[in-house]
């Protein structure tokens, strides 16, 4: 009888059958991983690029408010003074009891603490420190004004953060750090983990030296020596050549 070889033959078929199955199955399997592991290292390349576009866009955003800034400057100065001159510490300047009482009106900028306004700027952002709001605008913090109509002008509340700062902040530096100044303000830049970049307002650093003083910044002559106080931070006028600048100092009177 020929059932044996028949059987014999439909089993080789049926093994032939399941082996290319199980090749196909490997095959499909392996497409499956390299098309993952494709995937992967594309969500990752882009990931890696949209970061470094917006650390990139950062920099370039940092880097034009201090050419602005720069530019403002030699402008304003007349093109002689380099705010990097100046830079981290408490050698670089001559001082004198008549440095700067000439020039401090005319590089005051900025908004006077306790001015009164009927509304804050269109542009206005609320700030929330410690539980209190406050109204930012181009470099200007705002409270409601305690005869509960209007707002004032207030001292930058150390902790308030913003995420822009105008054209005519610059970069300073003090004991080794970095910081952003404006109106009298200094400001830290931090980044979140998307790449976005924000500025907390601190303490005024000792030592850090500056060109300008804000609006409404009061006069104060401490053993022979030009001083000027904002609310709660004291700048001492020194020369450095035939500049007049300003350096952050404790308060000389405690």
């Amino acid at each position: 009888m020929s059932t044996a070889p028949a059987t014999r033959s439909g089993a080789r078929a049926g093994e032939q059958r399941s082996g290319q199955a199980g090749q196909q199955v490997n095959a499909n399997q392996q497409q499956r991983q390299d098309s993952a592991s494709a995937n992967q290292q594309n969500r990752q390349q882009t990931s890696t690029t949209n970061q470094q576009n917006r650390q990139q866009t950062s920099t370039t955003n940092q880097q034009n408010r201090q050419n602005s800034a720069q530019s403002y400057g030699n402008s304003y100065h007349g093109g002689s003074y380099q705010q990097n001159n100046y830079y981290g510490g408490y050698g670089c300047c001559s001082s004198s009891g008549n440095a700067g009482w000439a020039a401090a009106g005319g590089l005051a900028v900025g908004m006077v603490l306790g001015a009164a306004v009927a509304s804050t700027p269109k542009n206005s952002t609320t700030v929330v420190v410690q539980g209190t709001p406050y109204q930012y605008a181009d470099g200007v913090y705002y409270a409601p004004a305690p005869s509960g109509s209007g707002y004032v002008v207030v001292q930058a509340p150390p902790g308030a953060t913003v995420s822009q700062l105008p054209p005519a902040a610059v970069t300073v530096q003090a004991s080794g750090e970095s910081y952003e100044y404006l109106n009298g303000i200094f400001y830290q830049a931090s980044y979140t983990s998307e790449g976005a970049i924000s500025y907390h307002v601190v303490q005024a650093p000792v030592g850090a030296t500056v060109s300008t003083l804000p609006q409404g910044v009061k006069p104060n002559k401490v053993n022979g020596a030009a001083y000027y106080n904002y609310g709660s931070t004291w700048f001492r006028a020194y020369y450095s050549g035939s500049q007049t600048v300003y350096m952050v100092v404790h308060n000389p009177l405690v």
